[in-house]
């Protein structure tokens, strides 16, 4: 008896060059065609066969999504929204997840929907129906006889477009007899992606895909993409608060500064559990990791160096923090405005703090 779905890639990460493919740095020709053609989501991603399951009880959106997965293959994932939850609060959710899915099964709470109008342009499933594959009009794509050595020419961006096309993303989900934790939500505005910027929600779910995909082969956790379409930090923080009994936690991807503070910050103040910032945590701590053994390669100590960080995003800033945290005492910063310092007219909040 099925118990649990487990979130796979579809392509086995077991090799720099399959890494190099399915998350950086090739995955951003997916990411920049998307841009380009936002209906290519539909192709690059497993959006065409993922489905939304939403209800106000975890068990028994799980139940649906394990019913439509083993009858009808479609990638089925649970949601639960907080039991005060409104039709208004229903319907920022449900507007704002939509761009991750090819339609939204509301049928477990559907005395609370009828009258809610959502403003997407995917099935949603208010009741019951007779046909739930040709209503959401999933497809299934079966990409293991894919033989990538064989199949993929170019350099590494013409390669990763090849396989995000040929796979139709790199994520799906099987079914497991084993129970699993709830999956770690991973979400993102769009606002900030690889290195392009603001180049919108849907085009940044190839980036969530592969991150998902990293932690399923290399920890065995469970995760879902949200892309939101909203770009608004309160109601970011709203929407992960609703869903916030859906997830074993929060990892936040590719949001741009300043928002992406007070996001982090709210979610961490008012959830109970974990919230990660890839882009201020990871990367400040990889640079630390970095730094601390190159200073014992030169005979160095944090304290006493002097560093420079260019850039004063999410990430310089985070790292800025946590340098300062380790010890460094002689530390600058530049922005596009140039080195920052106390009462600078450009600094914003974060940027005053850190010059204090």
């Amino acid at each position: 008896m099925y118990k649990g779905i487990k979130v796979i890639p579809k392509i086995p990460v077991d090799n720099k060059e399959i890494l190099s493919l399915v998350y950086t740095p090739g995955v951003g020709s997916s990411c920049l065609k998307i841009e380009e053609e936002p209906s290519l989501v539909t192709v690059l991603t497993n959006k065409i066969n993922s489905v939304a399951v939403i209800s106000f009880d975890y068990e028994e959106s799980l139940k649906r999504a394990l019913f439509l997965k083993s009858t009808l293959l479609i990638d089925a994932y649970p949601l639960c929204l907080t039991s005060n939850a409104t039709k208004e609060d229903i319907r920022l959710v449900v507007d704002n997840i939509g761009i991750n899915f090819c339609g939204i099964d509301l049928s477990l709470i559907s005395e609370k929907v009828q009258e809610i109008d959502f403003n997407i342009d995917i099935p949603i499933l208010k009741g019951s129906t007779g046909d739930i594959k040709a209503f959401f009009k999933t497809i299934s794509r079966n990409i293991f006889m894919l033989d990538t050595t064989k199949q993929l020419s170019g350099d590494t961006s013409e390669k990763s477009l090849q396989l995000h096309e040929l796979a139709g993303g790199v994520i799906e989900t099987e079914l497991t007899e084993e129970e699993r934790i709830k999956p770690l939500a991973i979400i993102s505005d769009g606002t900030s992606v690889l290195g392009f910027g603001d180049i919108g929600a849907a085009a940044s779910i190839p980036v969530l895909e592969g991150k998902t995909a990293l932690y399923s082969e290399l920890a065995d956790i469970d995760g879902i993409v949200l892309a939101l379409s909203t770009k608004v930090p309160e109601e970011i923080i709203k929407i992960t608060q609703l869903l916030e009994n859906s997830f074993s936690g929060i990892h936040l991807e590719d949001i741009a500064a300043p928002a992406c503070f007070k996001i982090e910050q709210t979610l961490i103040e008012t959830l109970k559990i974990p919230v990660f910032h890839d882009d201020q945590h990871g990367s400040a701590i990889i640079v630390l990791a970095g730094l601390l053994n190159s200073l014992i390669l030169e005979n160095k100590t944090l304290s006493n160096c002097k560093i420079v960080i260019n850039g004063a995003g999410a990430a310089g800033s985070a790292t800025a923090r946590l340098l300062l945290f380790a010890g460094a005492k002689n530390l600058y910063m530049c922005d596009i405005d140039g080195s920052i310092y106390k009462g600078r007219p450009q600094n914003d909040t974060n940027l005053e703090e850190l010059a204090q």
